[in-house]
């Protein structure tokens, strides 16, 4: 401090003192815990966020069912695609449905 009449003081409470000088701040260590903690919970909240985007990006590839799969002469979905169908025949008034049942499949 080779220039005091640069710095300026502030006494906050009995025993805190705050030194400036144009935009330097030095703060007490409360302001600097409370601080950190915000930007920690920030950043923490950050890579919550991320993980778990990619968690679900990779269980919704993980329960994609493969097109070939279906497509293959499989019992169990061609057992399931003839119940639904038989049931849409049976309780539905719209032909529409039956229609798009039949063309996805």
């Amino acid at each position: 401090m080779n220039n005091y009449k640069d710095y300026s003081y502030s006494s906050k409470g009995l025993n805190k003192l705050i030194l400036y000088r144009s935009n330097f701040t030095i703060l007490s260590s409360v302001f600097k815990i409370t601080i950190v903690k915000f930007n920690f919970e920030l950043l923490s909240v950050d890579k919550g966020i991320s993980i778990t985007k990619v968690y679900k990006i990779k269980r919704i590839q993980k329960d994609l069912t493969p097109k070939n799969k279906i497509s293959n002469n499989n019992s169990k979905y061609s057992k399931h695609i003839l119940e639904v169908t038989y049931w849409i025949l049976l309780y539905s008034k719209n032909v529409y449905i039956l229609a798009f049942i039949i063309i996805i499949s």
